[in-house]
């Protein structure tokens, strides 16, 4: 009753052994998971199958308010921007700062929520390190989630058109 989705179960004795070599372990949001062996050309597919699971891409509203330092006036109140903000999900903070290791993020930032057990969060919200990230995880793809691409074409086609609107403004009319 949540949502529509679609279920694939593969039984293959062969595929299980294969996986759980290269650190696929069952009960791993129990047990917490450890990165892969790969070879470096697979990881960014690796993450990004992570990113597509267990992860979020988030377009957020940014208001920028402030103050004039000579009269403390608050100016152009309602401007708006917009952030890009990635997120991973997992039980295992080991694994998320491999992430953010192999993603080159210097400072990860991950907080920690508690529910039924612990669980992390690594967010990237810097704007050099989400144009990294996206750049490493989608340059060289051809499968990945739709719905979580879309919102990075969308978040280009904002930042594009606010852009424009930004030139129009310059321009004089005489």
């Amino acid at each position: 009753g949540w949502k529509k989705r679609s279920v694939v179960n593969l039984t293959s004795n062969h595929l299980c052994d294969r996986l759980i070599k290269l650190g696929c372990i069952i009960k791993k949001s129990q047990l917490g998971m450890t990165f892969p062996m790969l070879d470096k050309s697979m990881e960014p597919h690796f993450i990004r199958g992570f990113l597509d699971g267990d992860g979020s891409i988030i377009i957020g509203k940014v208001s920028y308010n402030y103050k004039r330092k000579k009269d403390f006036r608050i100016s152009n109140p309602h401007k708006q921007g917009f952030k890009l903000r990635i997120a991973f999900s997992s039980t295992d903070k080991t694994f998320l700062l491999k992430i953010a290791e192999v993603l080159g993020i210097d400072r990860p930032y991950i907080p920690v929520k508690i529910r039924k057990q612990e669980n992390y969060i690594l967010w990237i919200e810097n704007k050099n390190d989400t144009e990294r990230c996206i750049e490493y995880l989608y340059s060289n793809a051809n499968y990945y989630f739709k719905r979580k691409h879309d919102k990075l074409l969308e978040f280009n086609k904002i930042i594009k058109s606010q852009a424009e609107s930004k030139l129009s403004e310059g321009l004089e009319t005489t």
